[in-house]
């Protein structure tokens, strides 16, 4: 009988899995896709109903295909970060869960950071974001008060998978992070700021380390899914951290970046900076002891969600395809900035805060797809450098996640940033990742000994390096740009 680690990645888009045997060979993987629902423009929920109803199924589908040749020997969980999952009394969803991707609690903002501790940013070591689960709270207790004081616990998006299974409400550091209220000093809730956010502090879950047992699966629930009783659950961490886990990322020299709805650079650090700036964001890394604890993090909400959104407006017009090769050098192309959603890194813009600048009569429908992906990528480019994520002398980005199927943008992203690509083609890196922490946590492998063990497969893609110069221009130029388009956007708010 073959032994099995059984993956899930609650993600933005679908629920994903993973069946890895003991070698870290992939013996299945499904996905059961998930809506995001948009009662306004400015809004994205997701049914918590729905998440478990999908959990269940992946699950069930994956164990009954391999049964009895393998033998699930744990569950491990992760998932997209930042959402408010509401329980009532009855610990049953109270609404639709307000996933990262909401922007309607920027409008209360303000009104939170005004209330907050001013010593809190030292504690927290980020600045509260609109994306924040804190901040989805208040924005909750300003519009609908009623469903606020009905509330008796409050989850993150794969936690409620984990409690589901356990029975337990638990969270961990590397999604803890993401709340707006969390400790770094202490590793636990930052409770003056729970306090002044109106929160009842025995709604939040325990934390409990990344990695960790949270217990075994419910004796109902492995009936149901014709499993053994008492599988270990396992408390991955949140998708981004893990993510990194999986791709091996353990030096600051050698970050990872992810291509997905937004992007992210993930850089792995051993100490947290002494003084560091209101826009430097690190998180709790969700990797074993003897590595890096900490990670610095860039992230970017416009990625793959607008270069989708360039691919339906100019690719079947131009006869264009992913894999097409760059057909033009950046001269001919506008300078496009990608903030069709809102942006809050590396400037902040509101929603509609995208242009093309420099369109000319010349400018054709595959012109503007190419400045879109480079407009997307110089955003990354940008972000990278004004928080810090520096690349090692001679060392290639390590690059994951969906976006990495489209092999125009990772053109770009090599050309752009003037280096190879170390591409990881498994799409699914988190639950990788969340794999390769419950093999960890199960004694199957030894990731400080062998940092190379169960690491997915990569290609390398090479630069154009014609003209090494052009690159800095142009995102010395983008930057100027942004920089403008976003005071504007402000400006009209007013």
């Amino acid at each position: 009988m073959t032994e099995a680690i059984l993956a899930i990645d609650l993600g933005t888009s679908s629920i994903k899995a993973l069946l890895l045997d003991r070698q870290g060979t992939v013996i299945a993987r499904d996905r059961v896709p998930h809506a995001t629902v948009r009662p306004t423009p400015d809004a994205a929920e997701q049914d918590p109903h729905k998440w478990w109803t999908n959990a269940r199924q992946i699950i069930g589908r994956l164990a009954a295909a391999h049964s009895p040749q393998v033998r699930i020997s744990a569950i491990s969980v992760t998932g997209q970060m930042h959402g408010l999952v509401l329980h009532d009394q009855q610990n049953q969803p109270l609404r639709n869960a307000i996933t990262w991707q909401d922007r309607r609690r920027a409008a209360t903002l303000s009104d939170l950071l005004g209330r907050l501790p001013p010593d809190h940013h030292a504690r927290a070591d980020s600045s509260i974001a609109p994306g924040y689960q804190v901040a989805s709270w208040h924005w909750l207790c300003a519009n609908h008060a009623e469903l606020a004081k009905r509330t008796r616990r409050i989850l993150l998006p794969k936690d409620e998978i984990v409690f589901r299974l356990t029975g337990r409400h638990v969270t961990d550091p590397s999604d803890a992070v993401g709340t707006g209220l969390f400790d770094v000093t202490t590793s636990g809730w930052d409770l003056p700021v729970v306090e002044a956010a109106r929160i009842p502090a025995n709604s939040l879950p325990d934390i409990v380390p990344s990695g960790s047992v949270v217990g075994a699966m419910l004796p109902e629930i492995a009936a149901d899914l014709g499993l053994e009783p008492r599988i270990p659950i396992i408390i991955a961490g949140g998708d981004a951290a893990v993510a990194a886990f999986g791709a091996g990322v353990v030096r600051p020299e050698q970050p990872l970046l992810m291509l997905s709805t937004g992007c992210q650079l993930l850089q792995p650090l051993d100490l947290l900076p002494s003084s560091p700036s209101h826009q430097d964001v690190f998180w709790p890394s969700a990797i074993p002891a003897g590595l890096p604890e900490w990670i610095r993090v860039g992230a970017t909400l416009n990625g793959g969600i607008t270069i989708d959104w360039a691919h339906r407006t100019f690719a079947s017009a131009s006869h264009g395809n992913e894999r097409e090769s760059r057909s033009r050098s950046n001269e001919e192309c506008p300078v496009f900035i990608p903030y069709l959603h809102g942006e809050r890194a590396p400037v902040s813009a509101t929603s509609g805060s995208g242009a093309f600048v420099g369109l000319a009569s010349r400018h054709d429908v595959d012109g503007m797809l190419q400045a879109a992906i480079d407009g997307v990528t110089l955003g990354v480019a940008d972000l990278s450098e004004r928080v810090g994520i520096e690349i090692g002398i001679d060392q290639p980005l390590r690059v994951g996640g969906g976006g990495v199927r489209n092999h125009r943008w990772l053109e770009a992203i090599a050309t752009i940033f003037a280096r190879p690509l170390n591409v990881i083609t498994e799409p699914g890196l988190s639950a990788c990742g969340a794999a390769r922490s419950a093999a960890t946590t199960l004694g199957w492998i030894d990731p400080v000994a062998e940092p190379d063990c169960w690491l997915p497969r990569m290609v390398r893609i090479s630069p154009d390096r014609s003209d090494p110069d052009a690159a800095r221009a142009r995102l010395e130029t983008f930057r100027r740009i942004a920089n403008g388009i976003s005071n504007l956007t402000r400006d009209q708010q007013r």
